[in-house]
């Protein structure tokens, strides 16, 4: 919040908030990709579809809390659900490799 008030010290705490929310889900996003890469490189059959399996279900309730707090901030449902699907977008960008190191 420091960082961003610096930067952009006339935005409302509202705003601020939602930047602050939109970098946290996004780094969330990082270390979920890295365990379903880490998952899917596994021998274990069994362990890596309920790995995969149970973080492709949990990223159902998380998008939709992203996207109901940043309605709830004001934000278009269009705009909101936007950005909560970009949220998951390093998810690929780190699975990829995690998967190759492990292999």
């Amino acid at each position: 919040s420091v960082a961003i008030q610096f930067l952009k010290p006339n935005m409302t705490k509202s705003n601020q908030q939602i930047i602050i929310v939109i970098l946290t889900m996004t780094f969330h996003s990082l270390g979920e990709g890295s365990s379903i890469g880490v998952a899917a490189g596994s021998s274990n059959n069994e362990l890596s579809s309920n790995v995969i399996l149970s973080l492709a279900l949990h990223n159902i309730p998380e998008g939709l809390a992203t996207c109901l707090y940043l309605v709830g901030r004001g934000m278009s449902k269009n705009k909101a659900t936007l950005y909560s699907i970009s949220c998951d977008i390093p998810l690929p960008l780190t699975a990829v490799p995690a998967y190759l190191f492990v292999e």
